[in-house]
């Protein structure tokens, strides 16, 4: 299914294997070749996506570089938008949440800018508005709190529970 318009990038305009898919929203899949059993709603929300399968991306931009990333869920303005090529099992709901992923894996962002800088990161919970907004490559991070781990970059193993708890940790491991 698909509905909306964007000149030569309308919704689902380069499929050719695929199967499965709903886009709703000018330029909404407009990349998908052989990914299946996506669903993107929004204004170019899932466009880049080429060969990822098992996509969800509701609102505009969500997911919209998503290449070859599966089993991803976007909510909100530009949620995983801005580099995930090939990250898989994120969910990230919120304007700007986990933003910035690249090929991190089984990340959970629920917030504005939730791990927003996060690039490789993976096995991360951060909860609440720039909770975990600095990593870029620390993993197994628990962020709980707005601005819980806010500064921490490649710090791994990390429990922050509590407004701007662990604010300055950057590469510290191991802290509750």
């Amino acid at each position: 299914v698909a509905i909306g318009s964007l000149p030569n990038a309308g919704p689902l305009i380069s499929n050719t294997t695929g199967s499965n898919n709903v886009a709703v929203g000018a330029g909404a899949l407009a990349a998908n070749t052989s990914g299946s059993f996506n669903s993107a709603f929004g204004t170019t929300a899932l466009s880049g996506n080429s060969t990822g399968s098992n996509n969800v991306a509701l609102g505009s931009g969500s997911l919209s570089s998503n290449i070859s990333g599966s089993h991803n869920i976007g909510i909100g303005i530009n949620a995983i938008s801005g580099l995930n090529m090939t990250g898989s099992n994120n969910i990230g709901i919120g304007q700007n949440a986990i933003k910035k992923n690249i090929s991190g894996t089984y990340n959970i962002g629920l917030g504005y800018q939730s791990l927003f800088n996060n690039g490789s990161g993976a096995s991360n919970i951060a909860v609440g508005t720039s909770a975990l907004t600095g990593n870029t490559t620390g993993g197994s991070n628990i962020a709980i709190g707005t601005e819980a781990l806010k500064s921490n970059t490649t710090g791994g193993y990390n429990i922050a529970i509590g407004n701007g708890s662990l604010f300055y940790n950057m590469y510290g491991q191991y802290n509750v």
